[in-house]
């Protein structure tokens, strides 16, 4: 840690009330201070790093953070010798390299270094971590872009994320929570809908509508006038049940649950590259 500069009390205070003018909520201000001090201080600081800790327990002592948000800034979850492992979403700015076999929390070792010597499920989790952290850092950029000129796209990308941050953490309840299901299943209906929102037009009414609704196969056909060559099939989205499902009990198998919110990382890192792109293309 020699070297490394810290966060003073009095220049977290003055972040704190600096964002809050800005209209920034407690649960977006250590991310936010974070990014800034990362600036400010010329470093290249991962999530994990001693800043992280200062910054986070302090919004936590201060201000209402600390009730609304049990884990540092982001978290994942991965499926691996029948159970969810958590994953922390690195924060970073500069040129600092992921090593994403790092980000496990709380996991023993030797499962680590099992996954490691399997090369099909190393590459697996890769690919998961990459699309999960994609979710994690293009949510923020889509906000400050949106933040200029407020949209119908923005709300929907957070309610998307929420979804996705719900399912999460569903799946690494103990034992892992059915609800995730649901939760991702939501999540890609939103992830979709904002992107056709945004590039051809429609409206929340409109999408409400036949033959659209919670209908996710006419959503992604929809959405192939976008992107005509998708990540996911339409046979994929058969894993989820119809919305009225939420009614009954839905499946809790851990692999359906897995499968289930895979695709939704997959599908939401998919919808949030389109709209940045798209927002940035506007700029």
């Amino acid at each position: 840690m020699s070297g490394i500069k810290l966060p003073t009390e009095s220049w977290l205070e003055g972040i704190n009330e600096m964002l809050a003018k800005e209209g920034f909520i407690p649960e977006r201000r250590p991310m936010e201070a974070f990014r800034r001090w990362c600036i400010e201080s010329k470093q290249s600081l991962a999530f994990g790093a001693e800043a992280t800790r200062v910054i986070g327990e302090w919004f936590s002592r201060n201000t209402a953070y600390g009730l609304h948000v049990s884990q540092p800034f982001g978290r994942a979850a991965f499926y691996w010798d029948m159970c969810f492992l958590e994953v922390a979403m690195p924060l970073v700015y500069g040129t600092v390299q992921i090593n994403p076999l790092r980000q496990f929390r709380s996991v023993p070792a030797h499962l680590i270094q099992r996954l490691a010597s399997s090369p099909v499920s190393l590459e697996g989790y890769v690919q998961h971590f990459q699309n999960a952290y994609g979710v994690f850092v293009m949510e923020e950029n889509i906000r400050r872009l949106d933040e200029a000129n407020p949209s119908d796209t923005g709300q929907f990308v957070i309610g998307a994320s929420r979804q996705l941050s719900s399912a999460t953490a569903a799946l690494l309840s103990s034992p892992p929570s059915a609800k995730a299901l649901e939760d991702s299943r939501l999540a890609v209906e939103i992830a979709i809908k904002a992107v056709l929102i945004l590039t051809l037009g429609h409206t929340e009414e409109t999408l409400r509508k036949r033959p659209f609704g919670h209908g996710l196969v006419p959503l992604r056909t929809e959405l192939l006038k976008v992107k005509p060559c998708l990540s996911f099939t339409e046979a994929e989205l058969a894993i989820y049940p119809e919305i009225s499902a939420r009614y009954r009990d839905l499946p809790d198998d851990r692999d359906t649950l897995w499968k289930g919110y895979e695709l939704a990382v997959r599908v939401v890192a998919m919808a949030f590259d389109i709209i940045e792109n798209e927002l940035l293309s506007r700029q």
